[in-house]
């Protein structure tokens, strides 16, 4: 059927009638409708013969009447539908994104174009994906434009250009040959595009709406608003309907076609997020608005199993706690108090973690919240390189000195360096990179929903990037590492120089506290080996199987050290076991006391209730 889109040319190019367009239109508007796949070569020829008509109209060497008119667009309904295969992604991209570029702007200039009836002012159709609205003004009026495509969906979008754009465009010292022509007749001419399959791009883009009053209309006074009431359309993070296993963030931009790029921008556009979103152009042209959905399934199994592992690690730190500060022998001895600290530190992280680890909705809290976190298990990793260094101290160097001046030492260093390490985290993050990263596709005062911030992640409250890189993870290996290097030492001395100690109970409580620093390190170090393992892959299954075993290892940290400290030594077992014992063998006696009580008041009764019957009977 080729020859028949060169015969077309043919007649196109030796008639000059109005007539010998409409007999081609109609005929290929028959043909595209009859054809059910439309080569690369066919889409070319029609979309050429489209622009050649809309050049001759611009020329005014023919005119576009309604019958063309409609043709036309239904020839380019035919071609969006048809021509899946010509347009189909990955095929003749350059020849794809030049085609569709050509009929957009033909269809454009037709719509100008087009003759209206005087008595109507305006011309109106509908055709598949396609809605054309142009209409005529006379006068010297500036009037301010509104258009409202009529949709199926359950949507509503609306463009608004105000008086500021017809004025700069039809009388603010414009000379063009167009409006020489027309000095009192002006127009307004208004496209909307269902899908962007006309639009050549990778880019998620809604339908699309154009404007052309006529001239290039930039740098305006009053920008253009399109206006999108549609409820999937909502900017932030929202469950979508239906489900609450998972967790949508849309991310919304405002764009125009840009046909120097062939490509969508965000140039002199701005979004107002507000409900519904609204678009700010200081320009006219072909507007959509990008829709960027990231889809965030909720593990509701690992969320309850770290929920679970957080509340055994919560009450085996206060267990611990309280242990070693009922016992009077042992929270004299620094190794017990530093032990306390480790814990009570590690208690306050899990506490706020479960608190507050998914509270993403508030920006500046869930900041806090990361802070908090933050400092908490920096604080727990320097005390636990405390306790090494202590044991290194106690057992290689016998070194002895004042408890209270020591502890104000390790403790400087324990808080202090975390602090530093926060101070200076959030400092850079939050107060450098986060003021001066703006969000340019918001418009001036609108406040983004989802804030863009280098310091913690955007699905919960805790770091992330660089931020997780250097102000966790590398001070935390650091530390890792020199505690292994503490062990390696103290386990040399004691194993093969057999160090002379004062008493066989101290060699004991030696060994004991290098078991239980070896046994902790162990547990959180393994932990956070597992965090290190996350980065080295994007894989799903991979970084789903580390994330597991990561999030098991990570909340039960603070029940292992209860089964280390307070479990496996004797005196400190009784503390806790030998109370808990005689309440329930309390709650035993006073049960059996009152199950008898209870049998003996039934038999009794039982007894009264006899005799009385046999005295009645008498």
């Amino acid at each position: 059927m080729l020859f028949s889109f060169k015969q077309q040319h043919q007649i196109l190019k030796e008639a000059n009638t109005t007539e010998a367009v409409e007999a081609a239109v109609d005929e290929l508007k028959s043909f595209v409708k009859s054809s059910t796949n439309l080569t690369v070569d066919a889409v070319t020829e029609l979309v050429d013969f489209v622009s050649n008509v809309s050049k001759r109209a611009k020329d005014k060497k023919i005119k576009v009447t309604k019958n063309i008119m409609v043709a036309m667009v239904e020839i380019t309904q035919g071609i969006k539908e048809n021509g899946r295969f010509a347009f189909a992604p990955g095929k003749n991209i350059s020849e794809n994104r030049k085609n569709k570029e050509k009929l957009v702007k033909a269809v454009t200039a037709l719509a100008f174009e087009v003759e209206i009836d005087p008595n109507e002012a305006t011309f109106e159709i509908t055709a598949g994906s396609i809605q054309i609205k142009v209409k005529q003004y006379d006068g010297t009026d500036f009037p301010k434009l509104q258009f409202s495509p009529q949709t199926t969906k359950d949507t509503a979008v609306k463009i608004i250009v105000p008086e500021a754009a017809t004025r700069q465009a039809w009388n603010n010292g414009n000379t063009s040959s167009r409006v020489k022509r027309e000095t009192t007749t002006r127009r307004s001419a208004f496209l909307y595009y269902s899908d962007d399959t006309l639009f050549y791009s990778d880019k998620n883009a809604t339908s699309v709406l154009a404007a052309e009053i006529g001239e290039p209309v930039m740098n305006l006074s009053e920008p253009v608003i399109i206006q999108h009431k549609d409820d999937v359309l909502k900017y932030g993070k929202h469950p979508p309907s239906g489900e609450s296993l998972k967790v949508l963030q849309t991310k919304l931009k405002c764009m125009y076609w840009d046909f120097n790029l062939s490509d969508w921008s965000s140039d002199g556009c701005c979004l107002n997020s507000e409900n519904p979103p609204e678009c700010h152009c200081n320009h006219l042209t072909n507007f959509a608005i990008i829709v960027d959905t990231a889809n965030v399934p909720k593990d509701v199994a690992l969320s309850i199993v770290s929920t679970i592992g957080c509340t055994l690690s919560i009450i085996g730190l206060a267990l611990t706690i309280l242990v070693h500060a009922v016992h009077r022998g042992v929270r004299k001895r620094r190794p017990a108090k530093i032990l306390m600290q480790i814990c009570c530190n590690l208690l306050v992280a899990y506490l706020v973690f479960v608190i507050g680890v998914e509270r993403t909705s508030n920006p500046e809290a869930c900041t806090f919240v990361t802070v908090l976190i933050h400092y908490f298990m920096l604080t727990t990793w320097c005390w636990m390189a405390v306790y090494s260094y202590d044991m290194y101290m106690s057992v290689v160097k016998v070194f002895r000195s004042s408890k209270a001046a020591y502890l104000q030492r390790v403790a400087a260093f324990a808080y202090l360096t975390p602090a530093v390490i926060v101070i200076l985290n959030v400092g850079i993050t939050v107060g450098y990179f986060d003021q001066n990263k703006k969000n340019e596709q918001l418009c001036d005062g609108v406040t983004d929903p989802l804030p863009i911030s280098t310091y913690r992640a955007d699905n919960m409250c805790w770091l992330k990037e660089y931020s997780l890189y250097f102000g966790f993870l590398l001070p935390v290996g650091i530390l890792l590492v020199c505690n292994c290097v503490v062990f390696a030492t103290v386990l040399r001395e004691i194993t093969c120089k057999k160090l002379e100690v004062q008493t066989s109970a101290m060699e004991r409580t030696n060994k004991q506290t290098f078991l239980i620093a070896v046994a902790m390190t162990a547990i959180m170090g393994i932990t956070w080996i597992f965090g290190y393992l996350m980065l080295f892959s994007t894989d799903v299954t991979y970084l789903r199987v580390m994330s597991w075993i990561f999030a098991i290892l990570n909340t039960l940290q603070g029940f292992g050290i209860f089964l280390l400290t307070s479990m496996r030594s004797k005196d400190l077992r009784n503390v806790w076991w030998k109370p808990l014992r005689s309440a329930v063998s309390n709650t035993s006696t006073t049960w059996a006391r009152f199950s008898k009580s209870t049998d003996e008041f039934a038999v009794t009764t039982s007894l009264t209730q006899q005799q009385s019957t046999m005295t009645n009977s008498k």
